[in-house]
């Protein structure tokens, strides 16, 4: 979800993701300045941003970039509104900030555990959701974000890894009672303790799919995933049957009372 590449002048990029529609690029050039098709430039410092399949530009001088590329569905559930995107993200602090510190994660990246890249890739996400609200303030943010039940889903979403994290410090930490979150799930038919263990199941389904998932033990996957210890990764994951995993060679291991 992250490279560094170079461009000589004249060269033209042109978005084509596989799955069309389905992903967004944040281009920040290290140095040099392009054109778009529709005959928009850039400035030094500049951020591109393709949302559309078939965006094209040309550089104008030698560039060298940082490309981050996200599905448009995380944002989505973020808040963001991607038909609200401009083209350009203006240079300001922030973004200034965000693209030193992934120029330095490019090239430092080889030899990451898998624990680490998946913690980055998280990290990655938020930095560019947050890019995109401190260049464009709220014109690129939904309006139903502002919802109760969103506020308190992306609220949710954004605390589920913690094992820490409750239905009771959710309403806590979004200034209402139980009793209130609740009756926002009502017509969702989830209960709030629902909502937050399939978010869990969701962490730990992305964990046992990827390619990296048999160097980490079922333990770290349920403290990364939010679930207090392995034995409730299992049971959750056998009351809910739909969630596809990897086969990790723990994942059927006995769970024991104590």
């Amino acid at each position: 979800m992250i490279a560094l590449d170079e461009a000589s002048p004249g060269s033209i990029w042109k978005w084509a993701p596989s799955d069309a529609g389905g992903h967004l690029a944040l281009l920040l050039p290290i140095r040099g300045i392009a054109v778009a098709d529709d005959g928009g430039s850039t400035q030094p410092g500049d951020a591109r941003v393709l949302a559309h399949t078939g965006e094209s530009f040309e550089w104008v001088e030698p560039a060298l970039v940082v490309s981050v590329w996200a599905h448009g569905s995380f944002l989505e559930e973020m808040g963001a509104d991607l038909e609200s995107l401009p083209a350009t993200l203006s240079s300001e602090s922030l973004l200034v900030s965000v693209r030193s510190f992934l120029f330095a994660l490019v090239q430092s990246s080889q030899g990451a555990s898998a624990l680490s890249l998946y913690l980055t890739e998280r990290l990655i996400l938020d930095m560019v959701f947050a890019s995109l609200i401190a260049s464009t303030g709220h014109s690129a943010v939904s309006s139903s974000r502002f919802s109760g039940l969103a506020r308190a889903r992306l609220h949710m979403s954004a605390r589920s890894a913690d094992p820490e994290f409750s239905v009771d410090l959710a309403a806590n930490e979004l200034s209402m009672s139980v009793r209130h979150l609740q009756r926002l799930f009502a017509p969702t038919g989830q209960t709030p303790s629902t909502h937050l263990r399939r978010l869990r199941l969701a962490n730990a389904q992305e964990l046992l799919q990827s390619t990296d998932a048999q160097l980490l033990s079922m333990d770290a996957i349920a403290r990364l995933s939010g679930f207090s210890s392995a034995r409730t990764l299992r049971r959750a994951l056998k009351s809910d049957p739909g969630t596809e995993t990897s086969g990790h060679s723990d994942l059927n291991a006995p769970s024991f009372d104590l």
